[in-house]
C-alpha cells in the first residue's frame, strides 16, 4: 500500500511538474518561438556552413554565409520585394474595379447559358446560387463595406499608423533578434550542444547527442527543401502567367510559393485565388491559369520534390 502511495505520489509530482513547465513555456512563448526560428535557421544554414569549414575556421565560415546571404537579399530580393510591393498596391487600387467586373459577370450568368464556355460551365456547377449563399450568411465580401472600411481607415489614420508603426518595429526587432541568436548558434554550435547535453546523464549523453544532432540535421534539410521547392513553384507559375499576359503574376506566384507549405489546403487556397483574379482580368483564361498551377505543381510534386527532399 505504501508502495503505492508513493508512486501515485511520484506521478502528481511530476504531472504538476509538467503543468508549470506548460505554463512558464505559454508565459514565454515569444521567447521561446523567438528562439525556435533561430533554431530553423542556424539548422538550415549549417550545412554550408560545414562545407564551407574545410576551408576556412568555423568562425570565418558564418561570417561568409552572412555576408552573401545578405548581398543576395540585396541583389534579389530586395528587387523583388520592391516589385511585388508596386503590383500590390495597384492591385489593391484595382480590388473594386475588379470586383465589380466580377459581379457583373455573375448577374450575366442566367442570361448567357450558350453564349460562353466559361459562363455555361460556371451556370451548370451552380456557382451563382453559392455566391448568393455566401453573402447572405455574411462569408462573401461586400464591396461597399470594403469601401467604406478604407475611408474609415482613412480617418483613423494616425491611430492606424501608430498601431503600423509598433508592428514595425517590434518585427524588424524580432528580425534583428532571430539572425544574432541563429549567428551564435552557428558559431557556437558545438558549444551549445555539449552544455545542453550535460544535463542529461552521462549514460544518455552519447544518445542524446546523437538525437539532437539528427534532428538538426533533418530539421535544416527540411527547410532548405522548402524553401527550394516554394522558388521552383514561384518562378516557373510567374513564367506560366507572364506569357499567359495575366496581371500581377508575381503577387499570384508568391500567394502559391507560400500556400505551398499547408498541404492540400494550401493548393485549393492558390487555385482559388488565381481563379478569382483571372476571372475579373479575362474569364477566358481562367481555365488555362488554374491549369498552369496544376499541372507546374503537379510536376514539381512528381519529379522535382522527391529528388530535393531526399
Amino acid at each position: 500500500m505504501e508502495d503505492t502511495n508513493n508512486s501515485i505520489l511520484k506521478n502528481l509530482i511530476l504531472f504538476s511538474v509538467f503543468l508549470l513547465v506548460m505554463y512558464v513555456l505559454f508565459r514565454i512563448q515569444d521567447i521561446v518561438f523567438l528562439y525556435f526560428a533561430s533554431f530553423i535557421i542556424a539548422s538550415a544554414a549549417n550545412p554550408l556552413v560545414k562545407i564551407l569549414s574545410k576551408k576556412f575556421s568555423r568562425h570565418v565560415s558564418v561570417i561568409i554565409f552572412y555576408l552573401c546571404a545578405f548581398i543576395l537579399f540585396l541583389l534579389i530580393f530586395m528587387p523583388l520585394l520592391n516589385l511585388f510591393i508596386d503590383q500590390l498596391i495597384a492591385f489593391l487600387n484595382h480590388v473594386p474595379q475588379y470586383w465589380s467586373k466580377i459581379e457583373e459577370l455573375f448577374i450575366d450568368l442566367n442570361k448567357n447559358h450558350d453564349k460562353s464556355v466559361i459562363i455555361s460551365f460556371f451556370n451548370r456547377i451552380g456557382l451563382m446560387n453559392w455566391i448568393k449563399m455566401a453573402q447572405n450568411i455574411g462569408i462573401f465580401p461586400n464591396i461597399s463595406q470594403f469601401v467604406t472600411s478604407i475611408s474609415a481607415l482613412g480617418q483613423n489614420f494616425i491611430e492606424t499608423s501608430v498601431i503600423f508603426t509598433k508592428g514595425l518595429l517590434t518585427s524588424l526587432f524580432f528580425i534583428v533578434s532571430v539572425i544574432l541568436i541563429s549567428f551564435i548558434m552557428l558559431i557556437d554550435k558545438d558549444t551549445i550542444q555539449n552544455s545542453l547535453i550535460k544535463i542529461f546523464h552521462i549514460n544518455l549523453q552519447p544518445d542524446v547527442k546523437e538525437i539532437t544532432s539528427m534532428i538538426s540535421k533533418k530539421v535544416g534539410g527540411y527547410i532548405a527543401g522548402q524553401l527550394i521547392n516554394m522558388v521552383n513553384l514561384g518562378t516557373l507559375l510567374f513564367i506560366v502567367l507572364s506569357i499567359l499576359k495575366i496581371d500581377y503574376a508575381i503577387i499570384l506566384a508568391v500567394v502559391a510559393a507560400i500556400m505551398d507549405i499547408i498541404p492540400i489546403v494550401g493548393a485549393t487556397i492558390t487555385v482559388t485565388v488565381i481563379a478569382i483574379v483571372v476571372l475579373a482580368q479575362n474569364p477566358a483564361l481562367v481555365i488555362a491559369a488554374v491549369a498552369s498551377f496544376l499541372i507546374t505543381n503537379w510536376i514539381l510534386d512528381n519529379f522535382v520534390k522527391p529528388f530535393v527532399f531526399g
